[in-house]
């Protein structure tokens, strides 16, 4: 006689067999990489120097990036009295 059939414990390999095959769920549709800016379209602009900004000057690096200020150096340290240099 043999002997009772045990559940399947949850992950094992039996417990997978005997579960149905789950079906991969389909990935959204995300859409194209870039989306256009929420709200009121902006208006096409005519293509010319005459309706273009003005440029910005570009920074130079040191504007960009200023020089730091280095910290004061330290006051020389006194050996403590009491105790001998040897």
């Amino acid at each position: 006689m043999p002997p009772p059939a045990l559940p399947a414990v949850p992950g094992s390999r039996a417990a997978t067999a005997a579960e149905p095959a789950k079906r991969p769920r389909p990935r959204r549709d995300t859409g194209p990489a870039e989306k256009p800016p929420a709200g009121r379209p902006e208006p096409e602009r005519p293509a010319g120097p005459e309706s273009e900004p003005p440029a910005r000057p570009v920074p130079t690096p040191a504007e960009v990036f200023p020089p730091r200020r280095r910290p004061a150096p330290a006051p020389p340290q006194r050996p403590e009295e009491g105790r001998s240099a040897g």
